[in-house]
């Protein structure tokens, strides 16, 4: 049996709940009290905070609108497409992949069979393995960025220098 996940709104927060029933989608709006109160109010028109007005608009837009769904899953599907990049590893290189997630910086590094097959154990275990030294530079910086906060300033430091000196020259 599947777990429920609980989301914690914060004070003003609404979640539009998507799910499926019998092969029907579901919606739902959730608001916390703090947005129950606006409509409680004996005003004619309520002003509703932004978020909670797009809430709304897309909870009647998908309900009301039929091509609305697929226009947007349409769109996303070919936005995904310009957004990626894949990037082809030659035999015996690696990559350092930097992401951004919610301003930090995630990376992970990526190998080739080859290099690979260099850490399987499956070689002689009395063979002592040469690692490119590529390979150890990747995984030194990955390494640095983990465990030294000030390795990110400095790199920028000293790009910031270089352009500096070149603006210089120029």
């Amino acid at each position: 049996m599947k777990k429920p996940v609980s989301i914690k709104l914060e004070p003003g927060d609404v979640a539009l709940v998507l799910g499926t029933s019998d092969g029907d989608l579901t919606l739902q709006t959730v608001t916390t009290p703090e947005v129950d109160a606006l409509y409680e109010t004996e005003e004619d028109e309520i002003e509703l905070p932004l978020n909670v007005a797009l809430a709304v608009a897309l909870e009647n837009r998908i309900q009301k609108d039929d091509t609305f769904m697929d226009e947007v899953i349409g769109w996303n599907l070919e936005d995904a497409e310009i957004r990626k990049k894949v990037v082809t590893l030659e035999p015996g290189q690696v990559a350092i992949v930097l992401g951004d997630v919610d301003g930090q910086i995630s990376r992970q590094l990526f190998t080739t069979p080859d290099i690979d097959k260099l850490f399987d154990g499956d070689e002689d275990e009395d063979k002592e393995v040469e690692v490119p030294a590529h390979f150890d530079l990747a995984y030194a910086i990955m390494m640095r960025l983990e465990t030294e906060e000030d390795f990110r300033k400095e790199m920028f430091d000293w790009l910031d220098r270089r352009r500096d000196a070149a603006e210089e020259e120029a």
